[in-house]
Order: structure tokens, then sequence, then C-alpha cells
């Protein structure tokens, strides 16, 4: 069975906390719990190699503190991300990995087992056993923003709706950002999403 390694960074290291008014230490810590699925393995992100971007982070290896792990570095600025974070609560845990089977199988089996809290966003750079509605799974190549959040909404009818608004937000934020602005951006609404709703 294949291990996928998983960098934990908190809002509380980078001093970020969404106007919160000071981020509260984790006991344990994130990468300390146990998860239901064995494949995954969590470790603390740290450092930085040479300041150059996320694609230079550290992640710190069991049996190896403060060592690398080059084959699994994930490319995801995590700077940038909890300098840009606005948020009191969702999304001060990021979870980053090069590969990973599917951000949302690893959340969902987890907190299932109440392993992690709502709020945890989970990236990869590629998803080799992706899954969405009905049941259809894709693989998606480095390139794609893959990720999920965990979190919870009182009104699950309308669930369909949010995450449409959020990835339409997305992809307008992408398409406006002068950063990424050499980046061709396109929203791919699966075929089940388009079919009318039956009577």
């Amino acid at each position: 069975m294949a291990t996928w390694t998983v960098g934990v960074w908190t809002a509380e290291s980078f001093g970020a906390d969404g106007g919160a008014g000071g981020g509260v230490p984790l006991a344990p810590s994130p990468w300390e719990r146990p998860l239901v699925t064995p494949d995954i393995k969590l470790v603390r992100g740290c450092g930085r190699k040479g300041g150059k971007g996320s694609a230079a982070a550290n992640t710190e290896v069991a049996g190896n503190p403060g060592g690398t792990d080059d084959d699994n570095l994930s490319t995801f600025d995590e700077t940038a991300y909890f300098a840009a974070l606005r948020t009191r609560s969702d999304g001060h845990q990021l979870w980053t990995a090069k590969a990973l089977p599917s951000t949302q199988t690893v959340l969902q089996d987890n907190a299932a087992a109440s392993a992690i809290s709502p709020g945890v966003v989970c990236v990869a750079d590629a998803q080799v056993r992706g899954r969405g509605r009905g049941g259809n799974t894709w693989t998606s190549p480095p390139g794609c923003l893959m990720f999920s959040m965990l979190t919870t909404h009182a009104e699950g009818r309308t669930l369909p709706f949010l995450q449409y608004v959020a990835t339409m937000a997305a992809v307008e934020a992408g398409m406006y950002s002068t950063t990424l602005a050499s980046f061709a951006f396109a929203l791919n609404i699966p075929p089940s999403a388009r079919r009318p709703p039956t009577a």
C-alpha cells in the first residue's frame, strides 16, 4: 500500500488569525492526531529552503526532524495562502501534498471518525483517484487546483448551490488576479450537474 505524506500548516504558525484576536494552540497538534486512513501520514509543515516559495518548503519527516522529503513537497504557497486568509476559523488548518488519492476522501473519511474538525483545507498538486457526483472518478495532473474544505452546513438542499458559487468565485478571482494573468481559467461543470432535475 502506498503512503501519502501530507504537510500540515496552521494559521497560528504564520501569525494569521483572520481577525480572531490571536491563534489558540491546538492540543494535540494536528500532525500528532491519528487518522483512520492508514495510508495518509501527517507531518508538521515547517520552514523553507532558500525562501523561494512553497516548492522549496520543508516538511518535517518522522525519524528525520527538520529534514526534508523532497519527493513529497507541494508547490502550493502556504505563505501567500495564510497572508490572504480572512476567516475566523475556516481554513486555519491547511494540509498540502504533492499527490493524494482524493482530497475529498481524505477529509471525509477522517471527519466521519471525528479524527479532524471542520475548517480544514486540503490541497494536492495532483489527485490519482478524484471523485465527484454520482460516483464519478478522475485523475488530475499537476497544474490543476485540487482542494477540499471540511465544513458544516445546516441546510443540505442548498449545498450544491454553495459549491457552485464558491467555484465560480475562485475562477473569477483567478481571472482578475494580476499575479495569475498568464494562466487560463475555465470552469468544468460535470455532465451530471448540467442535467435538469427530474420530477
